[in-house]
């Protein structure tokens, strides 16, 4: 069994900036906190006993649940879940309808008559969109018909609102439904104050949720963006406000638990790692990384969760999957 390797936040979040590249691949940790567990998992295990020789000998009523790895009951990775989501190959014959719901972020109203194009991964500028434009609803939903397994994102475009791109990952008919909350440009300012930064025009922005196999809002996850500048800024929230202390997401119910966000991140494609915090340290090995367009002046959500929304469902405010999502 492989020891985990922490670092500081502080130090992940530095090398980030001095260099582009927080950690390379030849650190490895066991991601034995995995990212859809619940908060406050420890990492102490006697490894001087036999704990178990199968899976079902690490039962337990309470606490994150366990696998037997070598002999030992240790918190299960990432890969031992199965809400996880799937990397199989999909079927590209039959189409999916993939749904955004639109709600302003701090009034929660629907907002109608909203623009939406969805474009490939590559199309960054969405100049050939993958199929036709249309507007929202009087519901705010904005709805396409597109193949499965899609990779792309959705342009949101308001004259209330932020321009919002809402990344759409691997695209299923368990996972084709995302409410986005919009956000207006005092809404932008405000996370900037909060966050003790300030807004640069000529940069884009990135919010983000997490969410565990039970729809519940995920705590410990410290995300990093690459590349990443001076005034690029990282952000969680505590108890639905904008802290500039908070080192990582905070576990709970609540429609800006388990968020955060990065401001000024420089114009093009930015990767997003996300690490799991334990004790106040960073593991060192990623739980997951995407893609991210990132434009001027607009807010690019990216959601991290399991496959099957049924989870979500039953919480509007945690309505969301993998294929994108309200980030605050």
């Amino acid at each position: 069994m492989r020891a985990y390797s922490t670092v500081r936040p502080e130090a992940l979040l530095s090398a980030a900036h001095r260099s582009g590249i927080a950690f390379g691949s030849k650190l490895r940790a066991l991601g034995a906190c995995g990212l859809f567990l619940a908060s406050g998992c420890t990492l102490i295990a006697d490894l001087s006993q036999n704990q178990c020789s199968v899976d079902e000998d690490c039962a337990s009523d309470s606490g994150p649940p366990l696998a037997c790895v070598d002999r030992i009951c240790a918190p299960m990775t990432v890969e031992m879940i199965d809400c996880f989501a799937d990397t199989s190959p999909v079927s590209r014959e039959q189409p999916v309808t993939f749904r955004a719901e639109l709600v302003d972020d701090t009034s929660r109203a629907v907002v109608e008559n909203a623009g939406g194009r969805v474009c490939g991964a590559l199309d960054t500028e969405c100049a050939e969109p993958t199929v036709a434009p249309t507007t929202s609803n009087d519901a705010g939903l904005l709805s396409f018909s597109l193949p499965q397994g899609f990779d792309g994102y959705a342009e949101i475009t308001s004259d209330r609102h932020v321009p919002t791109l809402a990344a759409i990952n691997r695209l299923t008919e368990d996972n084709n439904r995302v409410e986005v909350a919009l956000l207006t440009t005092a809404d932008l300012f405000e996370l900037a104050l909060g966050a003790g930064s300030s807004i640069d025009a000529s940069r884009g922005h990135l919010l983000f949720r997490t969410t565990d196999c039970d729809g519940t809002r995920l705590g410990d996850i410290v995300v990093v963006v690459e590349p990443a500048e001076d005034a690029t800024s990282v952000f969680y929230f505590r108890d639905g406000l904008v802290s500039a202390d908070a080192t990582s997401t905070q576990a709970g119910d609540g429609p800006r638990q388990g968020t955060g966000g990065v401001l000024n991140i420089p114009v093009g494609t930015a990767r997003v790692r996300f690490f799991r915090q334990i004790d106040g340290e960073v593991a060192s090995e990623e739980l997951t990384s995407f893609a991210a367009n990132i434009r001027a002046g607009a807010v690019t959500m990216v959601f991290l969760g399991p496959s099957d929304s049924s989870a979500e469902t039953s919480q509007t405010e945690n309505t969301g999957n993998t294929a994108g999502g309200n980030a605050s």
